[in-house]
């Protein structure tokens, strides 16, 4: 496993409006039984937030770890149903995977994931993409 940047940006429209998050941190990529790792911690103003990334079958799963958690699955031939845990309570979400583009490898590359998440009534379109370089 080797060190890379991996950063990600997520374009997020909301009743017509739109908005754009960025995250950039150190990581790792590796590949190990035919599943893909994206291993990274991003500091968030709630303290560090560890993220897993698991491309496995054309399937994409997003496990966040911190005070703020969730598991997000990716998925182009089903809904899935996930719980983002926040210290308040816990919200309840609809996930509707429209694309997923792999060109990850070992060597680093990117992920695109563009989806609809319904939460609490709201609808989200997302657009994510994850880029791995390596450090050099």
């Amino acid at each position: 496993m080797a060190d890379f940047k991996i950063r990600t940006k997520n374009r997020q429209t909301i009743d017509g409006e739109c908005d754009t998050v960025e995250e950039c941190a150190e990581g790792r990529v590796c590949l190990k039984g035919g599943k893909k790792y994206i291993i990274y911690k991003v500091k968030t103003e709630n303290g560090e937030n560890s993220v897993i990334i698991t491309v496995s079958d054309g399937c994409v799963t997003v496990k966040r770890s911190s005070v703020i958690s969730s598991t997000m699955k990716f998925d182009r031939n089903r809904k899935t149903q996930t719980v983002y845990r926040m210290p308040y309570g816990n919200l309840n979400m609809e996930i509707t995977t429209d694309k997923i583009v792999d060109a990850m490898t070992e060597d680093g590359g990117r992920l695109r994931i563009v989806y609809t998440m319904m939460m609490q009534g709201q609808k989200f379109c997302n657009d994510i993409e994850i880029t791995a370089d390596r450090n050099v």
